[in-house]
């Protein structure tokens, strides 16, 4: 019986997320991303899923500005926490040495930074008020202009710059 194997091969990975698949046989040493082996456990065949090639993405793109270390503490932290400890599919913020996710708690925006000292379980939240882009703003402004028909009436709509 064989096994159906779906996902990225090790060098399409490589192709994909433009690095040396020497890069990714590091990163599975390190754990941080682990593809599916199968085959020779001395040489397997890997295969990435595409939820993984996404976090290496994600993982490259954010080494450009942070350490691979850091990198794994951001992961440590979130798996520490209780939370789903992929990158991808979070707002990370960098600012100069400090590294921050934007999440959201009690249906509030809160920024939370990785320390550098993470096993210590040091971390600060901030709460976080965004205020929508200007083109958000007018786009209520027009949507509400429409929908009323005192609006209409009133011309609203005209007034309202390009």
């Amino acid at each position: 019986m064989s096994t159906v194997v779906t996902g990225y091969t090790r060098q399409e990975t490589a192709a994909l997320c433009d690095v040396n698949p020497s890069r990714l046989s590091y990163l599975d040493r390190l754990g941080v991303v682990s593809p599916q082996k199968f085959g020779n456990p001395k040489k397997p065949s890997c295969f990435y899923s595409f939820k993984q090639l996404l976090e290496l993405k994600a993982i490259f793109k954010m080494r450009s500005e942070v350490s691979l270390q850091t990198i794994r503490k951001m992961i440590d932290f979130l798996e520490e926490w209780g939370e789903d400890k992929t990158l991808h599919d979070k707002e990370i913020i960098v600012f100069g040495e400090d590294v921050y996710w934007l999440t959201e708690e009690n249906s509030k925006k809160v920024l939370i930074q990785f320390d550098k000292s993470i096993n210590s379980k040091q971390y600060g939240i901030l709460e976080v008020i965004l205020i929508p882009s200007l083109n958000t703003l007018k786009g209520e402004l027009i949507e509400m202009a429409n929908s009323s028909p005192k609006m209409k009436r009133l011309n609203i709509l005209e007034r309202i710059p390009a």
